[in-house]
């Protein structure tokens, strides 16, 4: 049986131009007739209302701006070819309106994953000594009428459509693909939000075929963990840390600093290396709580073996300071902007 969330993303073709639609209760009828009557064509069969229409998309918008949440969920909706009439097929495409609205709203995600619109940045990562370490791969995404799209609306966007999967498995493969035709040397910093994969062998299993596709060596990745939400399943993360390892390709813990207790995750987790937040390194040399925080930080990565990398250096006061620490690795505007 095939994992939905690894086949492609659901369509809907133009010439369905009939639509199937159940109220959850008959009070509802006077206000959607009411509705009706002013734009559509429509019949009543029973509970359902039987609607003729030439956009079915602009449907779902405006019947789910006379509804809340919990209306959405309980209204039912599927279109079907009047010219073929009715069939069993049609039955895929019941949905709930809460549903149909996800859809439509998450076209962006349909486009960028149909089209690979993805444009990979990468950032150097330097030693303490200022020689390259490495590439971190930042994506931006591209549809058909925004030139650049931020990650945050897309990640957002994808987490709303329960899309999480196909966006972070599109940026895992196209991060590979980008860094060998650029010809880049070092290693390959590869973000991944652990809730968007559930079994390693069968989901990651396409982001190993572009690694071995375009000749990247394992040992040369490292795949950094990244989730803007507390750490609730540690168990799961270290089985997607250990397939990594298992691989070949180091870990890390992205952003430390800014949410999860780093005490926590260094304590859990096997890691090759973890990020200080940007947070923590804006105006360090000026403040001395995130002083104390970085060595508290620094000493514990130490103890386990870790290297500490320090993410969003943007000034030389910050770097000069941060150079009098016990730092591995660098990052950050003053260095060099994403290429």
């Amino acid at each position: 049986m095939k994992c939905k969330r690894c086949e492609q993303l659901p369509s809907v073709s133009k010439d369905k131009n009939r639509v199937y639609l159940k109220l959850p209760t008959f009070h509802h009828e006077p206000m959607l007739e009411s509705f009706l009557k002013s734009t559509y064509t429509f019949q009543k069969v029973n509970d359902y209302y039987i609607i003729h229409l030439n956009d079915f998309e602009t449907l779902i918008f405006e019947l789910s701006a006379q509804h809340n949440k919990v209306e959405r969920k309980d209204i039912t909706i599927f279109p079907f070819n009047s010219e073929y009439g009715l069939t069993f097929e049609h039955l895929d495409n019941v949905k709930a309106l809460s549903e149909w609205l996800i859809f439509y709203q998450s076209k962006t995600l349909s486009y960028i994953k149909k089209n690979r619109s993805l444009v990979m940045k990468f950032q150097p990562i330097y030693k303490n000594d200022m020689s390259i370490l490495g590439y971190e791969a930042l994506m931006r995404g591209i549809d058909e009428k925004n030139p650049i799209i931020a990650p945050s609306i897309l990640f957002n966007q994808a987490k709303q459509a329960d899309l999480l999967f196909n966006l972070d498995q599109i940026c895992r493969q196209e991060a590979a693909k980008g860094f060998a035709l650029k010809k880049l040397e070092g290693k390959l910093f590869i973000n991944f939000l652990p809730t968007s994969i559930y079994d390693p062998k069968k989901c990651l299993k396409s982001t190993d075929q572009y690694v071995d596709f375009y000749n990247v060596e394992p040992s040369d990745i490292v795949f950094e963990v990244v989730e803007t939400e507390f750490i609730k399943d540690f168990k799961h993360l270290k089985t997607i840390l250990d397939y990594y390892k298992a691989s070949g390709d180091l870990t890390a813990s992205d952003d430390v600093g800014s949410g999860y207790s780093i005490f926590e995750t260094i304590s859990n987790l096997n890691l090759n290396i973890i990020n200080i937040d940007a947070s923590i390194t804006k105006d360090i040399h000026k403040n001395k709580d995130k002083q104390s925080l970085l060595e508290s930080y620094i000493s514990i990565a130490k103890t386990q073996k870790i290297k500490v990398l320090v993410e969003g250096v943007k000034t030389k006061e910050e770097l000069t300071f941060l150079k009098h620490y016990d730092i591995d690795y660098f990052q950050g505007y003053y260095l060099s902007r994403p290429l």
